[in-house]
């Protein structure tokens, strides 16, 4: 009887006697690594904490080695970091713990396996003093303490990470004064 019934049924719906047991399968979206520019901009602020700590751990002990910068840092960027000797070569070593603020995105490009992003922020170095080899505070009196700078990060798809590629002078306006 069902059969009779489904065989006239076939004249209105086709659907009208399957299976209600097929489900569509679903189609997988290609989604970007973060889900918005404040979750990029967080993960950026963490690797550049990250950065900050160890760079300043790492100028302030000599025996301290560079190791916790290598996997937050590009290759190319961690070579010139840490080739850099201008404090070894004057025997001097930093004092103190950086700080910075005011940090926001200048561009992100982002899809499902990639991200190049640049933020800015305020450094602020007036915690940090240069010391001499005696233990002599030689920071330099017209050091400006608080100054912006821009880090340009990439996704690491190796670490599934943001990494630092790059930390330079901020080129615009200093909105760090303002």
């Amino acid at each position: 009887m069902v059969a009779l019934v489904c065989v006239g049924a076939l004249s209105l719906s086709a659907t009208a006697c399957a299976p209600t047991d097929a489900k569509p399968t679903p189609t997988p979206t290609k989604t970007a690594i973060f889900a918005s520019e404040d979750e990029a901009l967080q993960a950026a602020v963490d690797v550049y904490q990250q950065y900050n700590a160890a760079f300043f751990e790492m100028t302030s002990d000599e025996d301290i080695s560079s190791d916790k910068l290598k996997p937050i840092l590009s290759e190319p960027f961690f070579k010139e970091l840490t080739s850099d000797t201008y404090l070894d070569d004057k025997n001097q070593y930093t004092k103190g713990i950086p700080s910075f603020n005011s940090a926001s995105v200048v561009s992100l490009d982002q899809d499902d396996d990639s991200v190049k992003m640049r933020i800015k922020l305020c450094q602020d170095v007036t915690n940090v003093q240069i010391m001499d080899e005696n233990g002599n505070d030689v920071t330099p009196s017209d050091r400006t303490d608080v100054f912006p700078v821009e880090i340009a990060l990439s996704w690491e798809t190796k670490s599934e990470q943001l990494i630092i590629e790059d930390e330079g002078s901020w080129q615009g306006d200093d909105f760090c004064t303002s």
